[in-house]
């Protein structure tokens, strides 16, 4: 796409396998912030695959501006046993005081209590996405 474009101020960041596949120039190498930068890629496609090995889910959803709506909802992962991971909220573009939240959770997409509750999570929602269930990354040592 980069290539293609014959645009010679833009770039891509990759690796350096990806420059040799695609006839690139490397321009700068190591651009990362800190040395201990790692970067991870996820496929992305329409039809979910279930993978026993996947131990982390990702969904985004936005909820009924209403106080307590998102206390309600959260107290469903107790319930289930579910650990959350991280949970953020960002603004709708073009919508004021709208906002999608990104919640990541230990589990798999086949464990009944993770069914559950992204059952839940998607009656609750005026919005719901599942993003996928994948493998938390482990440090490499």
């Amino acid at each position: 796409m980069v290539k293609d474009s014959g645009d010679a101020h833009k770039g891509a960041i990759a690796s350096r396998r990806a420059a040799q596949i695609h006839g690139l120039s490397i321009l700068a190498e190591s651009i990362q912030n800190q040395s201990e930068n790692t970067t991870r890629f996820i496929i992305v496609g329409k039809d979910l695959e279930s993978n026993p090995r996947c131990n982390k889910v990702s969904v985004v959803f936005s909820l009924d501006n209403q106080a307590g709506t998102l206390f309600k909802l959260l107290r469903h992962f107790a319930r289930y046993h579910i650990n959350l991971i991280k949970i953020e909220s960002r603004p709708v573009e073009g919508e004021k005081w709208e906002y999608l939240l990104y919640l990541d959770f230990e589990g798999n997409i086949a464990d009944e209590n993770v069914h559950e509750a992204l059952r839940f999570i998607h009656r609750s929602s005026v919005y719901f996405r599942l993003l996928g269930c994948y493998r938390a990354a482990t440090e490499n040592k």
